[in-house]
């Protein structure tokens, strides 16, 4: 079993091995948008909550495959933003 972890001070999650010793544990980063904060997977697929939008990914293959964006963008990107409705 996997972990999905968000980096929220860049822009990647982590994919974690707890199987694995602490050093080798993060097992890949795979970018999916700026300041992700919120990780979940069903099967195959990630999701990652960004300033952005939400990100769509594929996690056999390492790579976001779709952004949803919000109804309501932030105005700027940054960290520890509001956004009503977003």
């Amino acid at each position: 079993m996997l972990l999905l972890a968000s980096l929220a001070h860049g822009d990647e999650v982590a994919v974690i091995d707890p199987a694995l010793p602490d050093a080798e544990a993060v097992v890949s980063r795979i970018a999916v948008g700026a300041a992700p904060w919120g990780v979940g997977v069903h099967g195959g697929t990630g999701y990652a909550a960004t300033a952005e939008g939400l990100a769509v990914i594929d996690l056999a293959a390492g790579e976001r495959t779709a952004l949803v964006q919000y109804r309501h963008p932030a105005v700027r990107i940054g960290y520890g933003e509001y956004r009503p409705g977003g």
